[in-house]
């Protein structure tokens, strides 16, 4: 039995066809069109570099006393990060400060956006089992007044052995590495970094964060030699070496071996008088008493 086109069926037939080819169509147009969009977001932004900052979790408002609760660290571009944007390795500094303005969730938590986290809040930030202990410092020592609250650094201890050894002057003066990746609590009184840290500012004191046995290894050090920070990245973790250098070793100088002065075991001393050698005199009284 042949089947025969009519007109309606082959409207019908045309339709179909025609629906078919337009999905097609659609499909490979958006296919193509992902494609390109992957290309151009890939060209606009290769390799992007990400920093992670401190962000509000919710909306804050006005007077929220930061806390970390109420924060969240996230990566974000690093054109787009504020100068001043609040880091998660300094946030500890600004723990119980207020917000002086409202933020939204996602936005970045900034210095200016804080207020308060001054020296009444102190104790709150000293962990339990640790203590707060203050060394004083000068220029030179403090990394040209550049620390800041919440930085890491290493300490050198200075000292002439001579301290410890009654009489012995010439000895020459030692540095070692005494502690390492100890946590700036505080620069004087200024208890949270900066908005500026690229200016330098004065203190004659740091307050670190130690526990008891180091405060006491402080407290000496500081009595008998010289302290000088070093400050690290806070990323890093490596260990250093506490191997002690002096001008000897900074000059190849290997110590000259001490003289040998040689001992002579001396007997009573013989006097040679008018009466000749003492031993023959006392032979002959000794001859003449046995006679």
């Amino acid at each position: 039995m042949k089947f025969k086109f009519t007109k309606q069926s082959k409207l019908v037939l045309l339709m179909v066809s025609s629906l078919g080819c337009g999905l097609l169509a659609a499909y490979a147009a958006k296919g193509y069109l992902k494609q390109e969009l992957d290309s151009e977001k890939a060209r606009l932004k290769p390799n992007q570099v990400t920093v992670d900052i401190v962000v509000a979790k919710q909306d804050l408002p006005k007077g929220t006393v930061v806390s970390a609760e109420h924060m969240a660290v996230r990566a974000v571009p690093k054109e787009f990060v504020s100068s001043s944007a609040i880091k998660p390795d300094r946030f500890d500094s600004f723990i119980g400060s207020k917000l002086n303005a409202a933020l939204k969730s996602g936005e970045q938590v900034l210095v200016s956006n804080t207020e308060g986290a001054d020296v009444a809040t102190f104790a709150s930030k000293v962990k339990p089992g640790i203590r707060a202990i203050t060394v004083g410092v000068d220029e030179i020592t403090s990394v040209s007044g550049m620390l800041q609250p919440a930085d890491r650094i290493d300490l050198l201890w200075s000292v002439k052995p001579s301290a410890l050894k009654l009489g012995d002057s010439q000895s020459p003066e030692q540095t070692v590495v005494f502690m390492q990746d100890v946590r700036v609590l505080a620069t004087g009184k200024q208890v949270r970094p900066g908005a500026d840290e690229t200016r330098p500012r004065g203190y004659t004191t740091v307050t670190l964060e130690a526990t008891a046995t180091q405060a006491q290894q402080l407290v000496v050090a500081q009595r008998s030699g010289k302290l000088t920070a070093l400050l690290r990245n806070p990323e890093d973790n490596l260990s250093l070496s506490r191997k002690a250098t002096d001008l000897s070793h900074l000059l190849d100088i290997r110590p000259l071996a001490a003289p040998v002065i040689a001992v002579v075991k001396q007997g009573p001393e013989i006097l040679v008088g008018g009466k000749g050698d003492l031993a023959k005199q006392r032979q002959l009284a000794a001859a003449g008493d046995n006679q």
